[in-house]
């Protein structure tokens, strides 16, 4: 199961989408990931691809209008592959800069935000595991 971490801009995107959004993006995940743990590459309907501009963030839709941008971690778990979504919604603003600085220290930041820690002093993300 690939682990992953959400950037604070991430979170303040997703909060905005409507219910009926948020579930569009639901369900693009969930085959998201199961594109990820197969052998495939991603199905063509997430039109998942390289953004312009820095190498190694990408984008991928979920509805006519939404889109959401990812870029890969440092593994987590080994064996495991790590995302970072950074943007999510009907209009995503790609950063041009990836986000650096990955590993947040659980026992040191304890804010729990659905099964995950938040961290703002040491990276812009919220990971899971």
């Amino acid at each position: 199961m690939p682990t992953y971490a959400l950037t604070h801009r991430f979170v303040k995107d997703h909060a905005a989408l409507t219910p009926e959004a948020k579930a569009r993006f639901r369900r693009a995940v969930d085959k998201f990931v199961e594109d990820l743990r197969s052998d495939r590459s991603f199905r063509k309907g997430l039109r998942v691809k390289g953004i312009k501009g820095p190498q190694g963030i990408y984008e991928m839709t979920w509805a006519d209008d939404g889109r959401a941008t990812f870029q890969y971690g440092e593994e987590q778990v080994e064996g495991e592959l790590h995302i970072v979504w950074r943007r999510v919604g009907t209009r995503v603003y790609r950063s041009l800069e990836p986000v650096q600085n990955l590993v947040v220290s659980l026992e040191k930041h304890s804010v729990s935000i659905q099964g995950g820690a938040c961290c703002r002093e040491c990276a812009d993300v919220v990971c899971f595991r």
